[in-house]
C-alpha cells in the first residue's frame, strides 16, 4: 500500500506545479520585459484549453499582440523623429488647355 501514498504525494507535487506555472512565467516575461498581464495570460490560457491551441499557436496568440504593438509604436516614433515637414499632396490632375 506504499505505492498509494508515493502516488498521491507525487499527484500534489504536480497539481502544486502546474498551479505555480502561470506565476513562474509572470516572473519570466517580467525579467524579459514582455508586459503580459496576469488576467490577459489567465483569459488566454482557458480560451487555449478550451479550443486546443497548438503550443506554437499559443505563443503566437500571447506574445503576437505586444509585439505589434511595439511595432507601431517604433513606427509611429521614427514618423515623428524625422520631424517631416507639414503633409503635402501631389496634385495629380493635369490640364491639357
Amino acid at each position: 500500500m506504499k505505492w498509494r501514498s508515493t502516488m498521491k504525494t507525487t499527484k500534489a507535487k504536480i497539481t502544486n506545479q502546474t498551479s505555480q506555472l502561470p506565476d513562474r512565467c509572470l516572473s519570466h516575461f517580467a525579467t524579459l520585459r514582455i508586459p503580459v498581464q496576469a488576467a490577459t495570460l489567465d483569459e488566454l490560457l482557458a480560451r487555449a484549453e478550451k479550443e486546443s491551441f497548438s503550443h506554437l499557436s499559443f505563443l503566437d496568440r500571447l506574445l503576437g499582440a505586444e509585439a505589434d504593438a511595439r511595432h507601431e509604436r517604433a513606427v509611429a516614433r521614427r514618423i515623428q523623429e524625422a520631424r517631416f515637414a507639414e503633409e503635402k499632396t501631389l496634385d495629380l490632375e493635369t490640364s491639357t488647355e
